[in-house]
């Protein structure tokens, strides 16, 4: 019997093990898949040790020459013992490749290695985004926060090509073998064969390549971020002509036209629904994008600063008010923000007009 199940045993690890190799080599089996497995693993498993103990009983009946057959022929034990089996090397091996793919995305490996293939750095591959963290990719320009000019001044001091790492990137290749073929061939044959010549050649011009394609990559990101600076200072300077206008309450005829139409848009709809949910952050993110939108009003005639006081939001009103939200717009009801403010009776919303005026 413990022949049989040792032997059981090893089949069960050997069936785990091939199904890691052949199906999960390159993606590791989900905890569905896995279990899915080792439950239909385990009605085969009872099949198998049932013939097993079948075949085990015959023998020894034919031995002894007497008739012997099992009391249960299902042999239950074996058929979990060899589910167990499978289970734990196809999950223990799934999780090693988890943890391993993990470490890569995660750039716990020191700098990307290039394949034999390559002859030039791929899109968007950094020999320094091991080292400098890099923004995540959006279709949508980089808003302007209160910060945002400080994060481009930061990221234009520290854009510089970093020799160390592209050094220690072509001793990675050198150890792996994952070298550039095609320049390693044709320095070979330069160097007639002296394999020590051709790794400092290949050193020299590899270092040349790749610094060249960084100090392309970083320029661009130089480039982007001048674009993006000047956008923000353009913005900044619209932004402040605007809230002096609605400051004054004397607007141009162009920006009553802007809000008009912006008041009905999705836009301001989504706004107002931002202020009534008291987000600050994603407030004030909007009117980065557009300070025309403190000045919108709904069917009733409220304008966003009407409708935090309304949902008595102190800190609301605050940052609206800060961003020139204009305090002599009525509604429809002939009602300006003080108004309303001093029917609630909120003490901290009138000091906030006191402090403004």
């Amino acid at each position: 019997m413990l022949i049989d199940m040792a032997l059981l045993a090893a089949f069960s690890w050997l069936v785990a093990k091939a199904l890691n190799m052949v199906f999960f080599k390159a993606a590791p089996a989900s905890n569905l898949v896995t279990w899915t497995l080792t439950i239909g693993y385990l009605v085969c498993g009872v099949i198998l040790a049932s013939v097993a103990k079948s075949f085990r009983h015959a023998a020894i009946s034919k031995s002894l020459g007497i008739s012997m057959s099992a009391q249960n022929p299902i042999d239950m034990a074996t058929a979990f013992i060899m589910a167990l089996i499978f289970y734990q090397v196809l999950n223990r091996a799934s999780k090693k490749l988890a943890e391993s793919s993990v470490q890569v995305n995660g750039a716990k490996a020191d700098l990307p290695v290039r394949t034999p293939t390559e002859t030039s750095m791929p899109a968007g591959t950094s020999i320094q985004s091991a080292v400098i963290p890099q923004r995540a990719p959006t279709d949508q320009p980089a808003r302007a926060t209160p910060s945002s000019s400080l994060v481009l001044e930061s990221m234009q001091e520290t854009i510089a090509v970093d020799e160390g790492a592209i050094y220690t990137a072509i001793a990675n290749e050198l150890e792996s073998g994952a070298i550039d073929k095609g320049l390693w061939t044709r320095l070979f044959a330069e160097c007639e064969g002296d394999e020590n010549r051709t790794k400092v050649a290949y050193i020299k011009q590899r270092a040349g390549i790749l610094i060249a394609l960084e100090q392309s990559r970083l320029a661009e990101i130089k480039r982007q971020c001048d674009e993006e600076t000047a956008r923000l200072e353009k913005a900044r300077l619209e932004g402040l002509s605007l809230r002096q206008q609605l400051a004054a309450g004397d607007q141009s005829d162009e920006t009553k036209e802007k809000l008009k139409l912006l008041s009905g848009s999705y836009t301001a709809v989504m706004f107002r629904g931002k202020v009534r949910n008291n987000l600050l952050y994603d407030v004030e993110l909007l009117l980065n994008d557009n300070p025309l939108l403190i000045a919108v009003t709904n069917s009733d005639g409220n304008t966003p600063l009407h409708l935090s006081i309304l949902e008595k939001y102190v800190k609301m009103s605050q940052l609206l008010l800060e961003r020139a939200a204009p305090t002599y717009i009525e509604n429809n009801n002939g009602d300006t923000p003080l108004n309303l403010a001093l029917k609630t009776g909120n003490k901290a919303l009138i000091a906030l007009f006191s402090a403004v005026s």
